[in-house]
Order: C-alpha cells, then structure tokens, then sequence
C-alpha cells in the first residue's frame, strides 16, 4: 500500500496507516474498508486474531456470498 525509496518506505510501513481502499476506488463499501484496514493493523492485537472472525466482518458486505466449500489444496 505504500511507494517509495526504501527509507521512507520502511517509515512510512511502522508509522503510517494505509489509505482505505475506498480512496482508490469510491465503489468499495465502508465496511470493507474497516476490514481491510483492521487486517493491517499495525498491532496483532488489533487485528482479526481467528478466521471466524474476518469470515463473521465479511457477512457485513452487501455483496457478502458465502463460499460452499473451500479446500487450500
């Protein structure tokens, strides 16, 4: 989410939020801009600590779909 020299890059990755994705694009919701921006939380604690929970912020999405199935492999 962020560009630039390496020096103020690594600053800027420590000290700076990243801008909501809505910033880039006006059509993503609100709410997806919290879950994305509390997934990058500079502190874990301040993030998602388990799936459920991003998959329980990811129901609030007005185009939410649930996966039927899911095999990683």
């Amino acid at each position: 989410p962020f560009r630039g020299a390496l020096a103020p890059l690594f600053a800027a990755h420590i000290g700076k939020t990243p801008r909501p994705p809505s910033q880039v694009d006006p059509t993503v919701p609100e709410v997806l801009d919290a879950i994305v921006l509390r997934c990058l939380e500079k502190l874990p604690e301040r993030r998602f600590q388990t799936g459920g929970e991003l998959c329980a912020a990811m129901q609030e999405l007005p185009e939410y779909r649930p996966l039927r199935s899911f095999n990683p492999r």
